[in-house]
């Protein structure tokens, strides 16, 4: 019997690799060795998706990544994307996000996005790296802080030093929590960020009641939540490791799911410096 959840595992890597190509679903069917009638039915049965459907919502999720990513033109993504014109795209992009692609862009937040099909192929092992986490359900938090989009390593000490910069201006919270919101970005709910890649992000504190708001900050909301709580000593390039066993080790022998809201940041109070290159916090992961 073939090994249906290879073969599916391939096509969609075969997907992936030509998602700014011209292909039809009869190159998706021939690659994996098999009709396109019988391939459309196992996919459809392995993945949930309609091959067609997922070839779709994964070029449309790729160009909304690249709206907020980059400064690619409309007509130039129409293309790359495999759309005969700009006009057939922005009908696409706005059935699916409700918005055209303009819109989409001016807006500067990547709301919807489907990432690459993982077609779990043997369980993984809980071996390797050990580190232990307890569990909180938190109340909302006010968050007064700088919101950035930024890169994952070369803009976020930047946005730190201006936030540390301006501690002056929030006296009146003495005593505060500091923290780093990671704004929910469907894109990297189960990976870090490329280098490459940009996300929303906001230093700030966490108030009980709010005062002055300095010139340039916000407050934000966040929602009631259930967190794994992982604690990050250490040298900096720890995290790597932090993330790569919460996605894989991890989040597989647990009886839990990652939720789709925003991470935090959690470090001392404000009246501790911060030293990023140690970079020691604790890393609050919503959970569901």
């Amino acid at each position: 019997m073939p090994d249906y959840k290879r073969i599916i595992q391939s096509s969609v890597n075969y997907i992936e690799n030509n998602l700014e190509k011209r292909f039809s679903t009869e190159d998706v069917s021939e690659h994996a060795g098999f009709s396109l009638y019988h391939f459309m039915r196992v996919f459809d049965m392995l993945t949930g998706y309609h091959l067609k459907e997922y070839i779709r919502v994964r070029r449309l999720s790729e160009a909304a990544a690249k709206l907020v990513d980059t400064d690619v033109l409309v007509k130039e993504l129409a293309g790359k994307m495999g759309f005969d014109s700009s006009e057939a795209f922005i009908r696409a992009f706005k059935r699916e996000f409700g918005i055209t692609p303009t819109q989409y862009r001016k807006n500067n937040q990547l709301i919807h996005y489907t990432p690459k099909l993982k077609v779990q192929i043997c369980p993984r092992t809980n071996g390797g790296i050990k580190m232990d986490y307890k569990v909180k359900e938190m109340p909302e938090l006010t968050v007064l802080g700088l919101k950035k989009r930024v890169k994952h390593d070369s803009s976020i000490p930047k946005v730190w030093e201006e936030f540390q910069s301006r501690y002056i201006e929030l006296e009146e919270y003495k005593d505060a929590p500091v923290v780093g919101v990671i704004f929910h970005d469907p894109r990297f709910t189960e990976r870090a960020p490329t280098p490459d890649e940009s996300f929303s992000y906001m230093p700030g504190i966490v108030v009980n009641e709010i005062g002055s708001i300095p010139k340039g900050m916000e407050i934000y909301k966040i929602k009631p939540a259930k967190y794994a709580i992982f604690s990050n000593k250490g040298e900096k390039s720890n995290l790597c490791n932090l993330y790569e066993y919460m996605c894989g080790e991890w989040i597989n022998s647990v009886d839990y799911e990652f939720s789709p809201t925003d991470e935090l940041e959690w470090y001392g109070d404000i009246n501790t410096p911060l030293n990023l290159t140690i970079h020691e916090m604790d890393l609050y992961v919503p959970i569901k």
